[in-house]
């Protein structure tokens, strides 16, 4: 499932997110709209947790970049449960020019 932007069937793809086992958020930290990225995170993230779900984040940003990009309570609730794995390797798009 890819959920993109359109408020038309939001609800809908929100709660299949919240209900399936495991959730992976591809490109976070790298929204256009910050605002909309730090409710969509903490609702996300404050679901999932309350239903002990497991979400993995993906980006192409450290760990301080995104943590700096969601909201201090979403990153509250995270703190207790979450393993920080940071792979910083060269960018393999730049290698190939």
């Amino acid at each position: 499932l890819v959920v993109r932007d359109g408020e038309d069937r939001r609800n809908d793809r929100l709660a299949f997110v919240r209900r399936a086992p495991i959730a992976i958020v591809d490109e976070a930290g790298t929204e256009l709209d910050p605002k909309r990225w730090r409710i969509a995170s903490f609702e996300l993230v404050d679901s999932r947790q309350g239903q002990r779900r497991a979400t993995i984040f993906a980006g192409n940003v450290t760990a301080k970049e995104f943590a700096a990009a969601l909201d201090k309570r979403t990153v509250s609730r995270m703190s207790a449960r979450t393993t920080w794995v940071e792979i910083v390797e060269a960018d393999r798009r730049l290698e190939r020019t």
